[in-house]
């Protein structure tokens, strides 16, 4: 996500031999997505957002990954699948003045990768919202793709921590506080100097 310190314990294992400059990670955003979901008085619901970027970078030379990388999106580029409650969303993320929400990473620490090259990793970072930023926690699982990474993660905010207020309609229908955010996510390295969106 950048939520990349784990290529610290990943890359040296398929990296090193094949690049000597620093590698840029590009988010694959046609490949990736990061899924929301609630509850209400009313029903359950979730929505998501395939408009994901990102990136990191990593010297295979020396193992070290440069921070803060990042991760955002349009908070236009989420929906719940109903234009209605997508309204009432993007009013509470208060849209036409904060338009992203990312998140920045600070630090990852991994286990050992298992058998099959995958890795469990705790993500820590600073998540933005409608101007405030607080600190939130992934956690990630890495596994070895062609060409790069795939990695998901999970982490669970609420609404309190950003000052947002959920919408509720008519006064009956309330939205609950916590949401819970997962994501699969795809990586392709290439050299640093390599540029456009993947």
């Amino acid at each position: 996500m950048y939520m990349f310190t784990a290529l610290l314990l990943i890359l040296p294992l398929f990296s090193r031999t094949l690049y000597s400059a620093p590698l840029l990670y590009r988010m694959k955003s046609d490949a990736s997505i990061i899924h929301f979901e609630g509850d209400s008085t009313l029903h359950a619901f979730k929505g998501y957002s395939r408009e994901v970027e990102g990136e990191a970078h990593f010297d295979p030379e020396t193992g070290e990954t440069f921070l803060p990388e990042t991760v955002h999106f349009k908070v236009r580029s989420l929906t719940t699948g109903n234009s209605r409650r997508d309204e009432a969303m993007y009013a509470m993320f208060q849209e036409k003045k904060y338009s992203e929400i990312e998140w920045r990473a600070s630090s990852i620490l991994c286990a050992e990768p298992d058998s099959s090259g995958s890795t469990s990793c705790e993500a820590e970072g600073i998540l933005r919202m409608t101007g405030v930023e607080k600190p939130v926690n992934f956690t990630l699982k890495l596994s070895r793709q062609p060409g790069g990474l795939a990695v998901t993660g999970e982490t669970l905010v609420t609404t309190d921590m950003f000052g947002l207020r959920p919408p509720s309609f008519l006064g009956l229908v309330k939205v609950s506080k916590n949401i819970r955010i997962h994501f699969q996510t795809i990586w392709l390295s290439g050299p640093s100097s390599a540029s456009g969106k993947l």
